[in-house]
C-alpha cells in the first residue's frame, strides 16, 4: 500500500491485493461412465469403473484459486460540509470451482483443471463513489427560508462494474458419463456482436449464438468456463433528509430515498444453454427506480 496526503483533507491511496488458495474443497464424480463403442444413455452404469456402486460423489481437497487486484482510492475527508470517497478496483479471480458444495458445469471427471477459469463472481472493473453533503443552515436568513431550505443533508452512492463470467453449456449429456452440464461445442470466432446495438437487440441476442453448438458425442465440449461476460451494471442510490426540532429532546426527521435514481436498466445475464429456446436471450433485469418517503420521530 502506498498513500500520499495531498492536503489536509485529501488523501490518495494505491494498493495491490492478492491471495492464493490451495487444496480447496470440491465435489467430484469418482465413478463416471466411460465413453466407448456402443455407449448410450441407457448403459451408463454398466460403463462405470465399479458398476455395482453407480454414481459416487466425493468431496476432495483438490482445487485452487488465485486473486490479483490493483486498487485506487481517493478520499476527501469531511470539511466545509461535504466528503467524498472514491474507489476503483481492477481485479482478476481464477479458480477450478467457485462453489465447493456444487458441481461445476461441464467438468471432466478425470481432469478437474478443464474447469479452471474466471471465478463466478469475477468482476474486472468496479467503481464505487460515495459522498455526503450537509447543506448550509442559513442561520442569517429569514426564519421561513431557513426552515424550508436550510440544514438538509444528502448522501449518494454510485456503483458501476463490468459483467460476471458466463459459461455456455450444451444442455444434453453427450459425454454419456451420467453427468449433466456438458460444455457446449465452440465453433471458433468471436462470441461478441457489434457495439452500439439498440437495447432491444441486445436483449434479444446478447452474444453470437452461432459460435456455439451442442457438444460432440463422447466429449465434454470445446467451450470453456467463463468464456463470455454478462452485461455490466451501474446504479445511483440517493437520500435527502432533514431534522426538525419541536421539543428540547425530540425531533422529527423527514427523509426521502431513491434506489436506482436515474432508472438505469441493468440487464441480467442471458440464457447460456444451447438447447434452450431462449439461448442468448436476456429475460431478467435488476430493480427499476424505487422511491420511498419516511417520517421518523426521534426522542
Amino acid at each position: 500500500v502506498v498513500e500520499h496526503q495531498l492536503r489536509s483533507d485529501l488523501l490518495v491511496r494505491v494498493a495491490y491485493v492478492g491471495s492464493k488458495g490451495s487444496d480447496l474443497l470440491n465435489e467430484v464424480q469418482a465413478n463416471p461412465g466411460i465413453y466407448g463403442p456402443g455407449a448410450t444413455a441407457g448403459n451408463i452404469n454398466s460403463r462405470r469403473p465399479i458398476p455395482r456402486i453407480g454414481s459416487l460423489y466425493l468431496f476432495e481437497s483438490m482445487t485452487n484459486s488465485s486473486y490479483q487486484s490493483g486498487q485506487l482510492t481517493v478520499q476527501k475527508r469531511y470539511a466545509h460540509g461535504f466528503s467524498i470517497l472514491a474507489n476503483y478496483t481492477w481485479s482478476k479471480s481464477l479458480d477450478d470451482s467457485s462453489d465447493p458444495t456444487g458441481y461445476t458445469p461441464g467438468p471432466n471427471p478425470w481432469n478437474h483443471r478443464t474447469s479452471r477459469g474466471p471465478s463466478d463472481f469475477d468482476t474486472t472493473h468496479r467503481v464505487v463513489v460515495s459522498g455526503v453533503w450537509v447543506m448550509p443552515r442559513l442561520k442569517t436568513s429569514a426564519p421561513a427560508l431557513r426552515a424550508v431550505l436550510g440544514g438538509w443533508q444528502s448522501n449518494a452512492i454510485f456503483t458501476a462494474e463490468t459483467g460476471i463470467p458466463l459459461t455456455i453449456v450444451s444442455g444434453v449429456n453427450n459425454a454419456l458419463d451420467g453427468e449433466a452440464g456438458d460444455f457446449a461445442g465452440y465453433m471458433g470466432g468471436s462470441w461478441s456482436l457489434p457495439g452500439g446495438r439498440a437495447r432491444k437487440d441486445q436483449i434479444a441476442q446478447w452474444f453470437n449464438t452461432t459460435a456455439f453448438t451442442v457438444n460432440a458425442l463422447g466429449t465434454i465440449g470445446t467451450a470453456r468456463r467463463g468464456q463470455l461476460r454478462a452485461p455490466g451494471d451501474s446504479n445511483m442510490d440517493f437520500s435527502l433528509f432533514k431534522d426538525f426540532a419541536f421539543k428540547e429532546r425530540a425531533r422529527v426527521q423527514l427523509r426521502g430515498e431513491s434506489f436506482n435514481l436515474f432508472n438505469h436498466p441493468n440487464l441480467g445475464p442471458p440464457n447460456t444453454t444451447v438447447t434452450s429456446p431462449n439461448f442468448g436471450r436476456i429475460t431478467t433485469a435488476l430493480d427499476p427506480r424505487i422511491l420511498q418517503l419516511a417520517l421518523k420521530v426521534i426522542f
